[in-house]
């Protein structure tokens, strides 16, 4: 490997350490704002403190993309169709997902089809939109590996349709 081979693949491998670091240092940051207020307020008090702690707590496209692959890493094999070549699948979803990623937008609801299921801990909670195609939406919980899918035509008037889970994949896929 010539020497300005490695002095280029040693700056990306410097860069990428100080932007998980600096994105680390942000999310734990944020985790001790909100366990501070989760041992200090009321259940009352919580969902408004929340929403003030998590207007802080800025995520941005390369924190987004991190959490999608962190749960493609794990998750991803979960949600294959019948009948479907599962490698090609996941490959093509993954592609698909990663390239729909989006400058991530705070969320408003307006309501969940199926209400009883997370929609209240969505509800009460920071929720960014990190990806988008057409107006499907997925969402996710600031400082929370938690992915749910929604819909609209913008971010102020999101349906969510109520279920999450760990698996971005799967529920981008619905």
């Amino acid at each position: 490997m010539s020497k300005k081979l490695m002095v280029k693949s040693y700056k990306r491998a410097e860069f990428a350490f100080t932007q998980q670091a600096n994105l680390q240092r942000r999310q734990a940051n944020c985790r001790l704002l909100f366990s501070w207020q989760a041992r200090n307020f009321t259940q009352k008090q919580a969902p408004r403190l929340s929403r003030i702690i998590g207007s802080l707590c800025v995520m941005d496209k390369t924190e987004a993309i991190y959490k999608i692959k962190a749960s493609l890493e794990h998750h991803a094999s979960r949600g294959i169709p019948k009948g479907v070549d599962g490698v090609e699948f996941i490959k093509q979803q993954s592609n698909f997902l990663l390239e729909s990623a989006i400058e991530p937008e705070r969320v408003s609801f307006v309501f969940a089809s199926f209400p009883g299921a997370d929609f209240d801990l969505y509800n009460s909670s920071v929720v960014w939109a990190i990806a988008r195609h057409n107006e499907n939406w997925l969402l996710t919980i600031q400082g929370k590996n938690s992915f749910a899918l929604g819909f609209g035509h913008s971010t102020n008037d999101i349906e969510m349709l109520g279920f999450s889970s760990e698996n971005a994949l799967g529920e981008w896929c619905g």
